[in-house]
């Protein structure tokens, strides 16, 4: 237009390295100066569009052709120079100027309807954003990244120091901002506006300020599994693995139960809420942490009913393109999805390979209101753990354990083997690894196994299962002859925990917002008829002194969980043993330690394992706690077994390049892809 209206180039050079420096570095003459009968208004509308920065020139060819438009239709001049000469022209002059303004404004209209008229299909686009410097993503601790709605924002968690913190990175920006006071951090997610910031972190639900300022506690949580943040006010979250989905109004207030009423699949758990278009919220119902024991369901907020519309998957999210993404036997699939009637209208198809997953429990990734995806690659996490000896100053010696999907572990009573739960793509079963042979032998075969603890005498193990919709416990002989006995059958999740010194009692807990909730005492002789030995609806992972007398366990009675001991054998007195938070106690062979892991995650990577020393008598005395070391083993039910002499733990680690990635991948406008799905 400069070079229409004035006949010459606003930037000259000799060469393209001299023009695009004058570009950058150079004004052009004014058109004033070169053609004094050019109006003032498009002698402006021109240095608009050569203005140096984008956001400072015209934003579309609309906007130019309209304000092109108007000048035209004004018809006369305005600039002083141009109103001293013009009047000695005679009426009805065609000024130059106007003519290059009309016909570059029916151009600019022309060519502004035809963009708006014919649809555009907008542009895939892929690119990363690098964690911080010297820091990782970490994705050990449930899902680490989540999308603002509008996609203008990702959140992830870093480590950073010895703790973890949430990182937000604007679109918009290069810049990757720590916000201060998220220490500890772990499953973020955003309100509506996309202002704020949700996550859990040392016990509590909190949220934050996007831009900077104090967090605010709003709830409490002991082993929180997802929240989201709905447009009424409220925050939906899980505040207990076993619990039930809850509801805290943003500003701060008494927690409540989001559903009441018990559902009809008994002790189902209710896992990672996401608030659809509309109010409703998507969740997966658990029957169980096995493969195969989780459904998507919908539940809607006016009615309070939910109906199951995916079998066997977990961790739902919604995508505008109208489909349901989640997971399902490590694969994320897609499957179209009508939001206004609630109902499935097509057939799943698998989408989003290489995204990290945690087998039957979630996934790493986002999906924003606008379509864009936000994903973390890397292998399954817990699949590849290994096992290791640790002494009492932390010092680790490797085991020769293959690696494998390692989780819930028991040592035997005389320390030469250790019986596992391993996770498989479709069971779970319960392995037995010879320490000093080096060999992994097979025990359970049928259902999903797990929880596996000792009898007394060191011939059996005695683990949960899930079997055709019923859960129960069984024991089997290790190495000797016999087969596996049911020695409990119920629909609520039993949970094994301790043998009595003399192998004639089972202890196990029930957990989770049923009436049966509990812990108990099942007779392994004689008439098995369970005992209530004191109704808690979260205790658990008991464990029995060697003399009797004393029953170790964990409960959140006190707003986050802690390890108590109560008399076993006399049934009296309570004493609370952790002062800074506490899980899974364990006894030294001769009674004189009890040992428990800190919940309060110190590190990014890791907890930390403590012991307070126990004093024989009536009386239950025990010492201040004291660290033995922190570690960066896995936090999946017991994990670390104590061996005979006291001095040594079998733990299970993950790899550290399982849990510590390096970027987050974001895809804009993904969710067209999905509709050519």
């Amino acid at each position: 237009m400069y070079e229409m209206v004035t006949g010459q180039r606003a930037f000259e050079g000799k060469s393209h390295l001299s023009v695009a420096s004058a570009i950058l570095e150079k004004e052009p003459a004014p058109i004033s100066s070169l053609k004094p009968l050019t109006p003032s208004t498009l002698e402006r509308i021109i240095k608009k569009c050569l203005e140096k920065l984008p956001d400072d020139r015209w934003q579309s060819a609309s906007d130019l052709a309209s304000q092109l438009k108007w000048i035209a239709e004004a018809g006369l001049p305005t600039s002083s120079a141009a109103g001293a000469i013009g009047r000695g022209l005679k009426a009805g002059t065609i000024y130059p100027g106007l003519a290059v303004v009309a016909i570059v404004a029916l151009a600019l209209v022309g060519l502004a309807w035809w963009r708006s008229s014919v649809p555009r299909e907008k542009s895939v686009v892929r690119f990363s954003i690098l964690r911080p410097a010297s820091e990782a993503i970490l994705t050990n601790t449930g899902p680490a990244l989540a999308l603002s709605p509008d996609g203008r924002r990702v959140a992830f968690v870093v480590t950073h120091g010895e703790s973890s913190q949430l990182a937000v990175r604007d679109l918009s920006s290069f810049d990757v901002k720590l916000i201060p006071g998220t220490e500890g951090a772990q499953t973020p997610f955003f309100s509506p506006d996309g202002e704020w910031l949700a996550f859990m972190a040392v016990g509590k639900l909190r949220k934050i300020p996007v831009s900077g300022g104090p967090a605010i506690d709003l709830a409490d949580v002991q082993n929180p599994i997802g929240g989201t943040w709905m447009v009424d006010g409220t925050i939906v979250f899980n505040p207990d693995w076993a619990g039930r989905l809850q509801r805290v109004p943003v500003s701060g207030g008494k927690m409540e139960m989001l559903l009441p009423e018990n559902l009809a699949q008994g002790d189902a758990w209710q896992w990672w809420p996401e608030a659809l278009p509309g109010g409703d919220i998507l969740f997966t119902l658990k029957s169980g942490e096995g493969a195969g024991e989780g459904s998507i369901t919908l539940l809607s907020m006016k009615t309070g009913k939910w109906k199951t519309m995916i079998e066997k998957a977990e961790y739902a999210h919604y995508s505008p393109s109208g489909h349901l993404v989640y997971l399902q036997n490590g694969t994320i699939l897609a499957v179209p999805f009508d939001l206004h009637k609630e109902e499935l209208t097509g057939a799943p198809v698998p989408v989003l390979q290489g995204v990290q997953y945690q087998f039957a429990n979630s996934a790493q990734f986002s999906i924003a209101r606008n379509g864009t995806l936000a994903y973390i690659s890397g292998p399954p996490l817990g699949l590849q753990n290994t096992l290791v000896s640790v002494d009492r100053t932390g010092r680790e010696t490797p085991l020769r354990a293959p690696p494998r999907g390692y989780e819930d572990l028991s040592a035997s009573p005389n320390g030469k083997l250790v019986a596992l739960t391993v996770i498989g793509e479709q069971q779970w079963n319960i392995w037995i690894f010879d320490i000093q042979q080096g060999t992994m032998s097979r025990l359970t075969f049928e259902g999903d196994n797990r929880d596996p603890i000792w009898s007394a005498d060191g011939k059996r193990v005695i683990y949960s299962s899930t079997r055709n919709g019923r859960k129960g416990v069984f024991w089997k002989p290790v190495g000797g002859p016999g087969g596996e006995e049911e020695l409990l059958d119920t629909s609520a999740q039993p949970f094994p925990s301790a043998v009595s010194v003399d192998g004639r009692s089972l202890i196990y807990d029930v957990s989770g917002w049923v009436e049966s909730a509990g812990v108990y005492v099942l007779p392994l002789q004689g008439e098995r008829k369970p005992r209530l030995l004191f109704k808690e609806r979260s205790a658990g992972n008991e464990a029995i002194s060697p003399d009797g007398k004393w029953l170790a366990y964990e409960s959140p009675e006190s707003g986050r969980n802690e390890v108590y001991v109560r008399g076993f054998d006399s049934g009296t007195g309570k004493w609370q043993v952790s002062t800074d938070g506490g899980t899974h106690p364990s006894w030294s062979a001769d009674g004189r330690e009890l040992f428990f892991r800190a919940t309060i995650r110190r590190t990014g990577a890791g907890v930390s394992l403590m012991s307070v020393t126990v004093s024989a008598g009536s009386e239950f005395t025990a010492s201040p706690p004291r660290l033995l070391f922190s570690f960066s083993y896995i936090q999946s039910g017991h994990d670390y077994g104590v061996m005979p002499d006291g001095q040594h733990f079998i733990c299970i680690k993950e790899p550290e390049s399982e849990t510590k990635a390096m970027q987050v991948n974001v895809v804009l406008n993904w969710a067209s892809e999905l509709d050519k799905k």
